[in-house]
């Protein structure tokens, strides 16, 4: 037996199932249900599943109270401590010393010989102070540090100083005192 399938036939089944889809879904179909338009295509129409029941919220559980605490005992009564004396106020702390300066130190930004010398006297100078820094180098520069600063290193805290041009270069310095 020899069977003829024309496209028409094949295609037919399929572009039914899908229009069976299409028209209720998208609104077209002129109110036609899936039921007309699966019947006015010669099929039958699936069969319909109801929804899915949503389970019921879950509730939380109930909240448990906290377990009641016994009063907190009540301390014995304190006894009132016996009377002192009123202590003796002790003496004013007198600040302690500033410790004496014994040497100052410089860092150079960069150094080929320079040394600084700061005597201790100088340190109480009221009138600026001028030091040559040539030390072991080939060439000489200078440093000069007002009242101020001076009275700055004598107190403990460092000061940067920039030395006179020599040779196309000049140096910074930083001198602190101990």
């Amino acid at each position: 037996m020899k069977t003829t399938l024309s496209r028409r036939h094949f295609f037919e089944p399929a572009l039914g199932t899908v229009m069976l889809l299409i028209l209720p879904g998208c609104g077209g179909g002129g109110g036609t249900s899936i039921a007309d338009a699966a019947a006015a295509l010669g099929a039958t129409p699936p069969a319909a599943t109801p929804p899915a029941a949503t389970p019921p919220a879950a509730t939380p559980p109930a909240a448990t109270p906290p377990a009641a605490t016994p009063p907190a005992a009540t301390p014995p009564a304190a006894t009132p401590p016996a009377a002192t004396p009123p202590a003796a106020t002790p003496p004013a702390a007198t600040p302690p010393p500033t410790p004496a300066v014994t040497s100052c130190g410089a860092q150079f930004d960069f150094n080929h010989g320079h040394v600084l010398v700061i005597q201790k006297a100088d340190l109480d100078s009221p009138t600026a102070m001028s030091y040559d820094i040539t030390g072991n180098a080939d060439h000489g520069h200078s440093v000069t540090f007002s009242p101020a600063q001076l009275a700055s290193l004598k107190a403990g805290a460092s000061v940067t100083v920039t030395s006179t041009t020599s040779f196309f270069h000049q140096h910074v310095l930083t001198v602190s005192c101990v």
